[in-house]
């Protein structure tokens, strides 16, 4: 489906990924870094609320 890491999410600013706001990330929780069209296109940071989302809504679009 995509390529993931499971980091914590503060250390992806460490890793050069910046949030869209430009706003610190969170100080703790773990997250995958999804890339729901393949590398390279957008990615989002998902959290554990995610798959709860897509059980709901099986859509990668509704869940982001």
């Amino acid at each position: 489906m995509c390529q993931a890491c499971h980091e914590r999410l503060s250390a992806k600013e460490l890793d050069g990924v910046k949030r869209a706001d430009g706003k610190p990330y969170p100080a703790g929780g773990d997250g995958v870094l999804l890339f729901p069209t393949g590398v390279p296109g957008p990615a989002f940071i998902i959290t554990e609320n995610y798959h709860v989302l897509r059980e709901y809504n099986n859509s990668d679009a509704y869940a982001i």
